[in-house]
């Protein structure tokens, strides 16, 4: 099956994919050992938050990717959409199972809301994962660690993919003013029992290894410099420019300032 088959379900708030088989789960060197993802025999996901929520989207099947959806009435509490993002997995393999929560949608109001509307209890979480440090994908896990403190299970961790997870952000308007996006605070998320990992390099299975060789090298072909920074915290355009200097041109540009460590910029990604 491929992107675009999966993607004809539509991935919106409500929905839980269910895939059954042998399936090959993102890994990284913080989380396994070795060098190649662990394998599950069934995953699913469900899709807490999102920013829309379809009350007419359909369930269906494509291969062994089994898509359900939540059915409310009048009168019955359904879920909401928001500005923000947070998945629920749960994986087993034999009589191995495990949940973890990735992503915290924006705020607590709607993550709680949705997991009680769900039926699913955020506390009996395994392990943590933050995409990256933006406010719609960390937004209620300060919530989660006070709420839950002293009752989620021992030992749970949260993965992050680099520092930069947890530095100030400053948007830069192209007025010229700034908005205060915030920062992620990894000291108050361990007083209150979590451990913090960064897992700074990912684990690569075969055929993502594949995909972004090609990648790499259709890029190199049309002229264009390698996707990552020659070094630790260069960040460029899509264009591969350096931002200080951002073309008049393109005046709605909007750059984001990394704080304290990195004074670079970059633009917003999703």
């Amino acid at each position: 099956m491929n992107r675009r088959q999966f993607l004809k379900l539509g991935a919106v708030t409500g929905g839980v994919f269910a895939l059954g088989g042998a399936m090959r789960m993102a890994g990284r060197s913080a989380f396994a050992q070795s060098s190649a993802p662990p394998i599950v025999d069934r995953l699913v996901m469900t899709n807490v938050v999102d920013n829309i929520y379809d009350v007419f989207a359909k369930a269906g099947k494509l291969d062994t990717i089994t898509v359900e959806r939540i059915r409310t009435s009048i009168g019955v509490p359904s879920p909401a959409a928001e500005h923000g993002l947070a998945y629920h997995l749960d994986s087993t393999r034999g009589s191995e199972r495990r949940e973890i929560l990735l992503d915290f949608s924006l705020t607590e109001q709607t993550f709680f809301h949705n997991y009680a509307v769900l039926k699913l209890d955020p506390s009996r979480a395994d392990a943590l994962i933050i995409s990256h440090g933006h406010a719609d994908h960390y937004g209620a896990l300060p919530d989660w660690a006070r709420v839950y403190q002293g009752k989620f299970k021992p030992g749970v961790t949260l993965y992050a993919g680099g520092e930069d997870t947890f530095c100030h952000r400053m948007v830069t308007l192209p007025t010229g003013g700034t908005f205060d996006y915030g920062r992620l605070d990894q000291a108050a998320l361990e007083a209150h029992g979590l451990k913090v990992m960064l897992a700074k390099q990912p684990t690569w299975s075969p055929a993502m290894r594949s995909r972004r060789d090609r990648f790499r090298a259709s890029r190199t072909s049309n002229g264009l410099r390698p996707w990552r920074g020659s070094s630790p915290g260069q960040w460029t355009r899509r264009a591969h420019r350096p931002i200080s200097a951002p073309p008049k041109s393109r005046p709605s540009l909007v750059s984001w300032s990394l704080t304290p460590s990195r004074a670079s910029t970059r633009r917003p990604t999703r």
